[in-house]
């Protein structure tokens, strides 16, 4: 995963960030080993697209891709 170009989270089932790329952290402008720990949805405007998404698949709903891209 840290050779991909795209930036991979990986949440408990509290929603909290337990593993994190070096490309998330680029993305998310963190600083490395900065993510651990804290809620993914905290690194997202409320209102968000992504936000329902992550919500979904924490409560096991079906794996699905979903891009964001900083403003």
């Amino acid at each position: 995963l840290e050779v991909s170009s795209e930036g991979v989270l990986v949440l408990d089932g509290e929603r909290r960030i337990i593993g994190a790329n070096r490309r998330a952290e680029v993305l998310l402008g963190a600083e490395s080993g900065h993510l651990h720990g804290r809620e993914a949805e905290g690194l997202f405007p409320a209102d968000d697209a992504l936000t329902p998404t992550l919500r979904r698949a924490v409560d096991g709903a079906p794996l699905v891709t979903a891009s964001y891209r900083r403003a």
